[in-house]
């Protein structure tokens, strides 16, 4: 199985080309635990936890650009007073 970590998307998208039906990952747990239990055996793992630009939100005019590796804690933490329907309530 070969392994690609790349740091930015561009590298994202280079290891996604050398190795077609790469498994991508940013954090792994379900994707282990698949391959633990051999359910699951992909040609390559992509992990994505390096690429900075997934692990980024913006907002600017309205919009928030919510990255697909900003952690659900992170969401509620610094998005909750502006996304109605996102409040953490203890």
């Amino acid at each position: 199985m070969e392994f690609f970590r790349p740091d930015d998307l561009d590298g994202c998208a280079r290891g996604q080309g050398r190795a077609s039906g790469a498994l991508a990952l940013a954090g792994g747990t379900d994707v282990m635990v698949d391959i633990n239990f051999d359910r699951v055996r992909p040609a390559a793992l992509l992990d994505l936890t390096g690429v900075r630009d997934l692990a980024e939100w913006s907002a600017d005019d309205g919009v928030i650009r919510l990255g697909a590796g900003v952690p659900y804690t992170r969401v509620i933490n610094e998005l909750g007073g502006r996304l109605p329907g996102w409040r953490w309530q203890q």
